[in-house]
């Protein structure tokens, strides 16, 4: 499994002060999305085969738990968005 274009766009997101981190363990989906709520995770980004081939990622929002696929550049800008509350940035990093 190529992990490159993950850890591409984990410094992409970081270059955006978004705090991010990629996870390479080979765990279900369900265990890394479990795994996340216990960190308090609110956005994860999911890097997969199928959203690669059409130059995507899939953001999905643990606080709403709605899904999105999208291209990155959006994806950023999505993030951006949903961490922004009543204009004060709540981004870490």
């Amino acid at each position: 499994k190529d992990l490159f274009p993950a850890l591409s766009w984990t410094q992409t997101m970081r270059g955006s002060r978004i705090k991010a981190d990629s996870d390479e363990r080979k765990r279900s989906r369900k265990a890394k999305l479990c795994f996340a709520a216990k960190l308090g995770v609110k956005m994860l980004i999911f890097v997969g085969g199928e959203e690669l081939s059409r130059g995507n990622v899939k953001v999905k929002d643990m606080v709403t738990g709605g899904e999105n696929e999208l291209p990155l550049g959006d994806a950023i800008a999505y993030i951006t968005e949903k961490l922004t509350v009543n204009g004060e940035d709540v981004r870490n990093g």
